[in-house]
């Protein structure tokens, strides 16, 4: 995958005010000064070791971290859209497949991953919202 188009796809209010940050969950640092080529593993740590990234890196929130949310966590936020447990993973499935049958085929084949096909999926659906290739804008403005 792409982390860097992933990084920024990701970081935008629609995704990010859905962050509980919970142990497991990928992100990264807003500061420059730490890498963002690589993600991070958000662990319940708040050990006094020194060495260990809680001390080195500081508390993770959500205003000093981006989160990149995996695919099942993608599929959950539709599953809870469209009415919580009630709703079987089928449906969501369902509706995957009918609505990646109905975009452009040149579209969805410049995602190189299939949580960037989520997530698009995730902004289409939720709030209406197509990627450009640099930034997300309202389907009809397209």
């Amino acid at each position: 995958m792409d982390i860097k188009t992933y990084i920024k796809m990701c970081d935008c209010p629609e995704i990010q005010n859905d962050w509980g940050l919970n142990a497991g969950d990928w992100f990264v640092w807003r500061d420059r000064r730490y890498s963002r080529e690589s993600a991070y593993l958000l662990t319940n740590c708040e050990c006094d070791h020194p060495e260990c990234d809680c001390q080195i890196y500081g508390t993770v929130t959500g205003d000093n971290a981006i989160w990149l949310p995996h695919q099942d966590q993608l599929q959950e936020m539709m599953r809870k859209d469209w009415g919580g447990t009630e709703v079987i993973i089928q449906q969501v499935m369902y509706a995957f497949y009918h609505w990646l049958k109905c975009i452009d085929v040149s579209y969805h084949n410049t995602f190189d991953s299939m949580e960037q096909l989520w997530l698009v999926f995730v902004m289409e659906e939720r709030h209406g919202k197509v990627w450009t290739g640099q930034e997300w804008v309202n389907a009809n403005t397209t």
